[in-house]
Order: C-alpha cells, then structure tokens, then sequence
C-alpha cells in the first residue's frame, strides 16, 4: 500500500480526502518511477498517460490534466513518491522536474536521517542497560538469586520495550523447561 498523506489545494473542496490508501496493485509508483527513470512528467494526461490508465484515473479524479512525479528514496531505502498535479495541460516542464526531485531527495535525506537517529538511541539504550545488567549481575551474590534476576530481566525488558517475560531455564536432562520467574 502507499499511503496518501496530504492533498493539498489553494481552494479546498468538499471531496478533498486528507489521507487515503491506495492499493500498490492499483498504481505502482515504484514500478513507472523505474521504467521512466525517476521522472514523470505529463503534459497531458489524455493523451500522455495511456500506459498507465490506473494514474491517469487518479489524475482525472482530481480533475488534474498535467503532473510531475518523482520518488523519495536514497541509495538505501525507497519512502514514496511525490506526485504534484495541476488542472491546466502542460503545467511542468524538465526543469521542474529536475527541481521536484532535488526536493524529494532532500526529504529522503532527511527521513532516512531521522530513522538512522532512532536506530541509533534504541541501540545505545538496549547497550546501557545490558551493561547496567552485567554490572548488576557481577554483584548477584550480594541478594537472593530470584531478586537479581528479576532485576536484570526488567533493566533489559524496559530497554527493549519488553513489557511481559518469563524466564524458563532447562533441567540438567534438557527435557523439561523449569519456571523461574516472570513479569507481566
């Protein structure tokens, strides 16, 4: 699915959908982006867009004749497309297709910039709190071995947004699994 986020209009109608989801089967963005390398541009959507009669009914829906698309994506990671239409034929030429795509580039920038960000603090706090766990765990004969553990296993829960666990651990035969303790 491609989710449709905003549409955005300098005079909003009644039929203006603020979000919607359109089926990949429907329009494969991806799939003309690739074929058209990385650029639509039409001039006009009647004559221009016979191939792909799924964006043209789109287009017409929107009572729009002439668009530019252009995907989001880095080199890592594709994040949609930016499709902007206008109801006058041949509205966009090259260079604004040139202008569209050095703006979705820096949006794609920008998100894969933002995800490598929160990749990167859940790993420093998963890593902080396995090493509280392993400074925790050097002291365990200090308390009661149920305590520690469960202590260790909360640290580590809450790091890695584990809310319920259970701790089995195996007899000596490795045929049963022996509970231990859990938090719910």
């Amino acid at each position: 699915y491609y989710d449709q986020q905003v549409i955005w209009r300098r005079e909003k109608t009644d039929g203006d959908v603020e979000s919607q989801r359109i089926p990949e089967e429907l329009v494969s963005f991806a799939s003309i982006l690739k074929e058209r390398r990385d650029l639509l541009l039409v001039n006009d959507q009647r004559r221009d867009l016979k191939k792909y009669p799924a964006l043209a009914s789109l287009l017409e829906r929107n009572s729009s004749l002439s668009a530019v698309m252009v995907p989001v994506r880095t080199r890592a990671r594709w994040f949609g497309a930016i499709l902007i239409e206008n109801s006058a034929v041949g509205s966009f030429d090259v260079a604004y297709g040139r202008f569209v795509a050095a703006v979705a580039d820096q949006m794609a920038l920008a998100l894969e910039s933002q995800q490598l960000f929160a990749e990167a603090q859940d790993q420093a706090q998963r890593a902080l709190a396995l090493a509280e766990a392993s400074q925790f765990a050097s002291r365990i004969g200090e308390q009661e071995l149920t305590e520690a553990l469960t202590e260790v296993f909360q640290r580590i829960g809450q790091a890695a947004d584990y809310t319920p666990w259970l701790l089995l651990l195996a007899d000596p035969a490795h045929t049963r699994l022996n509970y231990i303790l859990e938090h719910v």
